[in-house]
């Protein structure tokens, strides 16, 4: 009887010892693998997120939506478990990712918050619905300008005035660039027809004895240094320039913004779907919203965060715009290979003079 309890008791220490193996493995597997733009998500907020729900975040982070599509296309295959779980591209690559097979449809039963967020920046034509994508920032490419200008400056159109010669510098990427010359033409910043291409290329040509550089998105020394005085800038740097000198201002022209929206989807085959679900809510919380806004320096679209914030932030119509400041706004589709060819290909040129 005595070894018969020995045995049933050993048996019952050593259920107990899986068990609890089994709950810390279990607890080990807590794990979210995130692909972020650089400077768009604080250290504090993940730090929070890892606190709250003791998941582990792996953080990588990319500079460029080229460089994401990259590092996705090459680790990619439909029969094993993706590298990532949750990345932010913006609305172009949303399409050629869903169009390539390589996100999860989203389950809207499992996502809070989406009734925070602002209805214009959701059933955009790049993902109707929000299926595969729910937005989480937004930037846009507007004019900053020498104050002292903003009188003569309204329009794309202003920027090819012959008394702005040797003012203005123009962004190093090559959709933003003809945007402008779209915009400017009254075309789409989506035009495929080769033949406005050409013509937006002669637009920007005919610009060139204006311009002094072409530099890369977040470059702020030609303004601060005050090498230029016009130029197209995103509003979050264009607001970062502002604080810094108040002499600048910033400038929706009347054509419409060149818009920017980063989404947050799932990849498919994503190893921890129930943490990504998690780390979407987490950061679509509005107070967890309003920290990265504080902290990033970049619009949100959830309204019941920007009722969070102080009445100057609110204020802020940099970060902040009218909606009648966004009227006639555009942002970029995806467009084929041999069109995005002749898009470099006229950049180039254009570049090389």
């Amino acid at each position: 009887m005595i070894v018969r309890s020995k045995t049933l008791l050993m048996k019952k220490i050593i259920f107990f010892f899986l068990l609890l193996f089994l709950s810390t493995a279990f607890a080990k597997d807590r794990v979210l693998n995130l692909f972020n733009w650089a400077h768009c998500l604080p250290d504090s907020v993940l730090q929070q997120f890892e606190k709250e729900t003791g998941i582990k975040v792996n953080y990588s982070v990319y500079n460029s939506n080229q460089a994401l599509y990259a590092k996705l296309k090459a680790g990619f295959s439909p029969q094993r478990p993706s590298a990532y779980d949750v990345v932010v591209p913006s609305t172009y690559l949303v399409q050629r990712l869903k169009k390539e097979g390589m996100l999860q449809r989203l389950d809207h039963s499992k996502i809070h918050h989406l009734q925070d967020l602002d209805l214009r920046f959701l059933n955009l034509p790049f993902d109707p619905g929000n299926q595969y994508s729910i937005p989480y920032m937004w930037l846009s490419g507007g004019l900053i300008v020498s104050c002292d200008l903003v009188p003569q400056i309204n329009s794309w159109k202003d920027l090819w005035n012959p008394k702005f010669k040797g003012k203005i510098v123009l962004p190093d990427d090559v959709r933003d660039t003809f945007a402008i010359a779209f915009k400017a033409l009254g075309y789409s910043i989506n035009d495929q027809n080769p033949a406005h291409i050409k013509q937006a290329y002669l637009k920007l040509k005919a610009l060139l004895p204006s311009v002094i550089a072409f530099v890369p998105n977040g470059t702020f020394s030609v303004y601060l240094n005050h090498e230029a005085q016009i130029g197209s800038l995103l509003n979050g740097d264009a607001n970062r320039v502002i604080q810094n000198d108040s002499s600048f201002c910033y400038v929706y022209p009347k054509e419409g913004a060149i818009m920017a929206l980063d989404n947050l989807v799932i990849v498919k085959n994503s190893p921890h779907l129930e943490e990504a679900y998690e780390f979407i809510n987490f950061v679509l919380r509005p107070d967890v919203s309003k920290r990265i806004f504080e902290q990033v320096g970049f619009s949100i679209p959830n309204k019941k965060a920007i009722q969070l914030m102080s009445p100057k932030e609110r204020a802020n119509r940099v970060l902040n715009p009218l909606p009648q400041l966004l009227g006639h706004s555009e942002t970029e589709d995806y467009v084929n290979d041999a069109t995005d060819r002749l898009y470099l290909n006229y950049f180039e040129m254009l570049k090389n003079g």
